[in-house]
């Protein structure tokens, strides 16, 4: 009988066989491999619930309980949030609002049906990934490491465990579905390639602003596959140059305008840096990072980070034939972090999901080091402890950063450990203790967020709604007043204003300001049953019933109203 051979040697057969089977199927076995890493990763995030810009976008948006409806958004652009400072505008991103159409239609508002959307989204880009990188040559082992390590990176739990953080998800997928289209393209040189190259390019802009990455992306590509070929460079980035005007178009003709303009070049640097630190070391991290946003102004800090920036540009311009893989990885992050670094003024300044598409690049560039390294063993096994300790420490990271999205408020205490000066995220904290009924804590959140900002209209507000709620309605009163006095086109403060006055007994001045309120918002259910419940009181039962069909047409889901309208028509009888 012939000897067992060596542990050693048993186990080498092992990873030969796994590998050659990855080898002949590889389509099917990384599809699988990667799906299971990212539920692995990501189960915790199904219990996450709709928090932050989900409840004005998916939870109270009726626009997105229809397809038709959603489609509506293809003629209207969407203001950007008026709580940042410097320029307003409005956003055109049609497509993300079918997505959560879709998903409406088919979950309703049950949360983890809109969570597992994401995680599919993550994964599929994972996978896409990994299919593109085999396309240019990639081996199988450098490939399938870079998208593992990818899909563990807690710096990209913000766009896959927050619903409203989806277009960075899906801008991603078009895109790398117009790379592979362009790798079909070089391949094949057949017509269906382009049209698909079109059509993903297209798609990624009507979903997010950052599709216009996809040009240089594209060039990047193309150098990789054929060089600089005018054949293959020309209809490719053509088709990338027509996709960009025909969504300006239509993105004009939807009234979109931007809010970014033209800055200074000073906060690059310390901008990249700052992604750059929370990609690799992401030990704090929040939902909230406007105010990580470096000044546009000269510093000895600002100067010293572009000197840094521009050391490891001329470095990986000096190597780029030594580790083209390498240079092309931090070119992809370079360029993918460009339209974000401070160049522009942007609505929102920074935030952790702008380095979504960037990091994939940047692991990628950190993966052929290793392969790169094969020659001085000691430095490739150096290289490789470092990606599974990087890796290790990301899944951590990532475990703990997800149990903060079980709840708003982890959530929101979570991130102010790491931006403690954000009034926005104060704001949203002491909203999630009103809703639940915890007056004193938010009475005390709304009041340091205006320590942190004096003038925000809506803590003070809000602080005159949990006043109200405890039953201090002259406090609630005064709050109220010096809330319109900064922002007096607010139809809700009206409401809410006029709501106090009556509890106080000024039924002449409440109904004057319901009516204030309705001539803002003519489409303001809230002050067409305030008024009707300040008739009712007075016996003007008509009017009363006018005003409660008003609010009921508006919005025929209005339990008060309805109740309101039956316990009336019960008493005339």
């Amino acid at each position: 009988m012939k000897p067992e051979p060596p542990r050693t040697r048993k186990e080498e057969y092992a990873a030969a066989s796994i590998l050659s089977a990855f080898e002949r199927r590889p389509v099917t076995y990384s599809a699988v491999l990667l799906f299971c890493w990212v539920i692995l990763l990501y189960w915790q995030a199904f219990t996450a619930p709709f928090v932050y810009d989900d409840l004005s976008i998916i939870q109270k948006n009726s626009t997105i309980t229809s397809l038709r409806s959603a489609l509506t958004y293809f003629r209207a652009a969407v203001p950007y949030s008026t709580d940042f400072p410097g320029p307003a505008g409005f956003y055109y991103r049609p497509l993300i609002w079918l997505s959560f159409a879709l998903d409406r239609g088919l979950w309703g508002l049950f949360a983890p049906g809109y969570h597992l959307t994401n995680i599919l989204l993550h994964w599929l880009n994972g996978w896409l990934g990994f299919l593109l990188l085999r396309r240019l040559s990639v081996p199988l082992l450098p490939a399938l490491g870079t998208c593992l390590i990818w899909l563990a990176l807690p710096v990209n739990s913000e766009v896959v465990a927050w619903t409203s953080a989806r277009s960075h998800c899906l801008v991603f997928s078009f895109v790398l579905l117009a790379l592979l289209s362009c790798c079909w393209y070089v391949q094949t040189r057949r017509a269906a390639a382009l049209a698909g190259y079109f059509i993903c390019a297209l798609s990624a802009l009507l979903t997010h602003e950052l599709g216009l990455v996809l040009l240089p992306f594209s060039a990047i590509v193309l150098t990789v596959l054929n060089g600089w070929r005018t054949r293959t460079f020309v209809p490719v980035l053509s088709l990338a140059l027509a996709a960009n005007v025909l969504y300006a178009v239509m993105r004009h003709q939807a009234g979109g305008t931007s809010p970014a303009t033209f800055r200074s070049v000073w906060p690059v640097g310390l901008s990249y840096l700052k992604y750059l630190g929370w990609l690799l070391l992401p030990l704090r991290m929040s939902i909230e990072r406007s105010t990580d946003t470096p000044p546009p102004t000269f510093s000895f800090a600002s100067i010293l980070a572009l000197v840094l920036l521009s050391g490891a540009i001329a470095a990986a311009i000096l190597l780029r034939k030594k580790t083209p893989d390498t240079v092309s990885g931090l070119a992809w992050a370079l360029l993918a972090l460009l339209p974000v670094s401070g160049l522009a003024f942007l609505y929102q300044g920074m935030a952790e999901r702008y380095d979504y598409m960037a990091s994939g690049g940047l692991v990628f560039a950190a993966v052929s080091l290793h392969a790169h390294a094969a020659r001085h063993r000691p430095l490739q096994n150096a290289i490789a402890v470092c990606l599974v300790a990087w890796t290790l420490c990301g899944a951590v990271r990532l475990y703990s950063r997800l149990g903060d999205w079980s709840t708003e408020t982890k959530l929101y205490q979570s991130s102010l450990e790491a931006t403690p000066r954000s009034w926005i995220l104060l704001l949203n904290l002491g909203n999630a203790y009103l809703q639940r009924g915890d007056l004193a804590h938010a009475v005390s959140t709304y009041e340091q967020a205006l320590r942190v900002k004096p003038d925000a209209s809506k803590a003070i507000a809000n602080l005159g709604a949990a006043l109200e709620m405890g039953g201090d309605f002259a406090g609630a009163e005064q709050q109220f007043r010096r809330a319109l006095a900064l922002d007096p086109n607010r139809p809700d403060i009206y409401s809410d204003l006029g709501t106090v006055v009556y509890e106080q007994g000024r039924m002449n001045e409440a109904a004057t300001l319901f009516r204030k309120a309705i001539s803002l918002n003519p489409r303001d259910a809230t002050s067409y049953f305030n008024l009707g419940v300040l008739y009712a009181h007075a016996g003007h039962a008509e009017i009363a019933e006018r005003m409660y069909q008003q609010a009921l047409q508006i919005n025929p889901e209005y339990p008060d109203a309805v109740r309101a309208l039956r316990l009336l028509r019960n008493n005339s009888q």
